[in-house]
């Protein structure tokens, strides 16, 4: 019905317009099968919030899953992260990380250099816990109510190094199949790509594939 709703329309605020609208398309197709998303930009921790039609059994709830977003969103504008750089998957690195001047002030970013650069294994907020966690979440979700989900997004900037990438998108994939949630791929040949357009080839096949 919507994709990644945010701001004002919270998952709170779309639960009576999804009611509306699906009650409108029923009416007219009782049987087409409608995906649903939460608010908050699609996430698994807003799960909690959605209320479907308990009588709707033709529904599939996505969600998208960016875990750890410091990790999946260095480099990027449009979420102020322009200037971080340089961190792998999974950490720690090999070297204390330097916060950039630019990002100094901000505590998320902080507190998450702070354990990138510091826990070991999967006490890193650069591991394949968080993106567990997340997916366990979706799997209890959907065992629950009896509801399907998928896994509508995931992946990378391609600021991160190609390695990592590889590494993050296999854990991802992995971990999904695993538990037993299809997944979609976050996306063709831009900033996130699967796809290299210049040299006309896959760049994460055997990540995804082999």
């Amino acid at each position: 019905l919507l994709n990644e709703p945010m701001g004002a329309l919270t998952t709170e605020a779309a639960n009576p317009i999804y009611q509306k609208t699906l009650g409108a398309i029923r009416a007219i197709d009782p049987k087409r099968i409608i995906v649903v998303s939460p608010g908050l930009w699609g996430q698994i921790g807003e799960l909690d919030q959605l209320r479907l039609p308990d009588a709707d059994d033709r529904l599939v709830v996505t969600v998208h899953c960016y875990a750890p977003f410091h990790f999946t969103h260095q480099g990027a504008g449009w979420v102020g992260l322009q200037d971080l750089r340089g961190i792998r998957y999974p950490g720690p690195p090999p070297q204390p990380y330097q916060i950039p001047a630019a990002l100094r002030d901000n505590t998320s970013v902080c507190a998450f250099i702070d354990g990138y650069n510091t826990l070991p294994g999967e006490q890193n907020p650069s591991s394949a816990r968080v993106l567990r966690e997340a997916l366990d979440t979706a799997r209890a979700w959907s065992d629950h109510f009896g509801r399907p989900i998928h896994l509508g997004e995931f992946g990378s900037h391609n600021i991160g190094d190609p390695a990592s990438r590889g590494r993050y998108l296999h854990d991802v994939k992995t971990l999904a199949e695993a538990r037993h949630i299809p997944w979609t791929l976050w996306e063709w040949k831009s900033s996130f790509g699967y796809w290299d357009p210049v040299k006309n080839q896959p760049i994460f096949h055997a990540s995804l594939f082999e």
